[in-house]
């Protein structure tokens, strides 16, 4: 594990076992940066680090399954598209199929 922690320290806590001391920015984010270790863990504490596991396991959970219209994600606020999934698909096809996008660009690739 030691070798895989970019800011933290390891420390020996028994046969099979360590000790991870490390901060983050958020609960959520500490707890998402345990939880990539792919390995058992228990949390000693704080009560907030507990909240978070419990936040992202719900998190999870809802995702598990994808909604019926296949969107794996809320509503955005402000103001409706305008520009359909079908045109932007052409568009791309477009940029594609057109021997001008490979010499106009300012790179020249």
């Amino acid at each position: 594990m030691a070798l895989h922690t970019r800011d933290g320290v390891v420390e020996e806590a028994g046969p099979g076992r360590c000790r991870l001391t490390t901060g983050s920015w958020s609960w959520p984010a500490l707890a998402a940066t345990i939880a990539r270790f792919d390995a058992d863990f228990e949390v000693i504490g704080p009560p907030d680090l507990a909240e978070a596991f419990a936040h992202l396991a719900a998190r999870f959970t809802r995702r598990q399954t994808p909604p019926a219209d296949g969107l794996l994600d809320e509503p955005r606020p402000g103001r409706p598209r305008t520009v359909t999934d079908d045109q932007v698909e052409q568009v791309i096809a477009r940029t594609l199929e057109s021997s001008d996008c490979i010499s106009t660009h300012p790179n020249g690739r």
